[in-house]
């Protein structure tokens, strides 16, 4: 899924493989929940993606994306 490369996108694309921030990057032109994602973050200080543990990540993004997919 193209929105987990959201938070390494922000915290430096330099340090991501270019095939990967390309992609994320045209995904980011059509995906309005990462548009405004990115807006917000990106005025936020740097995080280390590394700092964040697996468990934490998976809450946050499906905290995020839980409106988009309805659950059955």
């Amino acid at each position: 899924m193209e929105c987990d490369f959201l938070l390494s996108y922000i915290n430096g694309s330099h340090l991501m493989k270019r095939e990967y921030a390309e992609i994320f990057e045209q995904h980011l032109v059509v995906c309005s929940t990462c548009q405004e994602l990115y807006e917000i973050m990106g005025d936020l200080p740097s995080i280390e993606e590394d700092s964040i543990s697996i468990e934490m990540k998976a809450r946050i993004l499906t905290k995020v994306f839980e409106g988009d997919h309805p659950t059955s």
